[in-house]
């Protein structure tokens, strides 16, 4: 057996930025890893294991170690253990890196096994690599296809795992498309005008009635500064309104500005803003803005 082969597969996967791979032995050490000081010592040396995590049943395939998550399987012909880690942080990806890690598992696998395939009959080796090709050949598009494995071993049962994984996803993505499709309904027909815009005033959302009353194009003006679509006077109220809102974040500002438009006069329209936080600690503005054209007459 090729020691050095193994090391070049172990070292060639890559998960996400950070996470890598490692063989061990039997009794637990070390065998292949990225790091070559790492090689020979002891499991526990190189990585934290929350023995607690899985305390009941010490063959759960995902457990916690330190600040990774961790992936393990067996490699049943020469009691081998294969782990998979990865920082904690990068471990929740989008739905495309789920399906883009369970497929690397199962080449991660099938490359493992083509080492070992001189010890492995043909009717395992077989339906593993039409696993594998069906895998690669995935469409994104079309995941309720899923794979097609009909054998009644090990192998046939992870192809029945995958393809129930890809068969959840398809409805997810599904759902999705569906609650899109209703948001842009709603916010298309809408008789005023829907905005959001970071912390810098720059737009980055406007919904079909802003075309309507202004004649200017959304595409044009998404990711420029709102205060441009203002009379000046209109901008230092804006300004003003923002600074309030950056101070106070949770609180709700209305105010009128006139906006204008690509021909004729300047719109007076009642705007209404209210703060959120977005995900990577920022402030986000959204805000409703009405014509009151009738009110003013």
């Amino acid at each position: 057996m090729n020691i050095y082969a193994i090391w070049e597969i172990v070292d060639d996967v890559r998960l996400g930025a950070t996470g890598y791979a490692m063989l061990t032995s039997e009794q637990g050490r070390v065998i292949a890893h990225p790091d070559k000081t790492s090689i020979f010592t002891d499991l526990g040396t190189v990585v934290e294991l929350d023995r607690s995590f899985f305390a009941d049943d010490e063959t759960r395939p995902l457990f916690l170690g330190g600040n990774h998550v961790i992936a393990y399987t067996p490699v049943e012909i020469t009691k081998w253990s294969l782990y998979l880690l990865q920082p904690i942080g990068e471990a929740f990806l989008p739905v495309r890196t789920i399906i883009f890690f369970a497929a690397l598992i199962v080449l991660l696998w099938a490359a493992l096994a083509s080492i070992f395939a001189y010890i492995r009959s043909l009717r395992m080796l077989s339906p593993l690599l039409e696993l594998t090709a069906q895998i690669q050949s995935i469409d994104f598009d079309a995941l309720d296809r899923g794979v097609d494995v009909k054998i009644n071993n090990e192998i046939g049962k992870l192809g029945e795992a995958f393809d129930g994984l890809l068969l959840r996803l398809h409805d997810r993505n599904v759902a999705l498309q569906h609650s899109e499709r209703k948001y842009r309904m709603v916010t298309d027909n809408a008789s005023d005008i829907l905005l959001s815009i970071d912390e810098h005033g720059r737009l980055l959302f406007l919904n079909q009635r802003f075309e309507e009353l202004t004649a200017h194009s959304i595409s044009r003006h998404v990711g420029h500064d709102l205060a441009s679509l203002l009379t000046p006077d209109s901008r230092e109220v804006l300004d003003g309104e923002l600074d309030a809102l950056r101070k106070h974040p949770v609180a709700e500002r209305e105010f009128l500005v006139r906006m204008v438009p690509l021909r004729g006069t300047p719109i007076p329209l009642e705007v209404k803003l209210v703060p959120r936080t977005d995900d990577e600690g920022g402030t986000l503005f959204f805000g409703v803005a009405r014509d009151i054209t009738e009110k003013t007459m």
